[in-house]
């Protein structure tokens, strides 16, 4: 499985915003890692690094988020579809360290921490627009920006409702 391979569809707001599935279409994996990094380091210091080296990186709250925001941005709704890309896609076992999270972690976790996971996609989306659409401006209006999180909640409600239809 790639980041470009075809993947389910969850259900987005119709807000008039043009976003591929799968943002690796547009920007390569490096810099939507980099983009993931920075949104959540303005969540901190809720979300750092554990410092208990007995405890597996994916119990890690800041490896969880990411992980998880970069699998939605790029068209990985469904635990079991993450924990398999975890497995042979050299980003995603870059993140977890090697060792992939179980689908009960997963489904966990993104129900527990949906609102930050939320911030943290649309914070994605909006760095994806404006370097897409208008490089190096200033930020996006308001508008564009509530739809934009608009869109990070659909997706993130579309990944718990494909979950709980397996």
């Amino acid at each position: 499985m790639t980041l470009n391979e075809p993947r389910d569809h969850p259900p987005e707001a119709d807000n008039g915003i043009s976003l591929p599935t799968d943002l690796s279409l547009w920007f390569d994996a490096r810099t939507l890692t980099e983009w993931v990094q920075q949104e959540l380091d303005k969540l901190a210091p809720k979300f750092q690094h554990s410092t208990d080296p007995a405890q597996p990186p994916c119990y890690d709250s800041q490896v969880m988020l990411s992980l998880l925001t970069l699998a939605h941005a790029t068209g990985l709704f469904r635990s079991d579809q993450i924990v398999r890309a975890c497995h042979f896609q050299l980003v995603l076992q870059g993140l977890c360290g090697g060792k992939p999270p179980f689908e009960g972690e997963l489904i966990h976790f993104r129900r527990k921490h949906h609102r930050e996971l939320e911030q943290i996609l649309a914070g994605v989306f909006e760095r994806a627009v404006r370097e897409r659409n208008r490089p190096g401006s200033s930020p996006l209006p308001s508008g564009l920006r509530e739809k934009l999180l608009s869109l990070a909640v659909a997706r993130i409600q579309g990944a718990r409702h494909s979950d709980d239809s397996i």
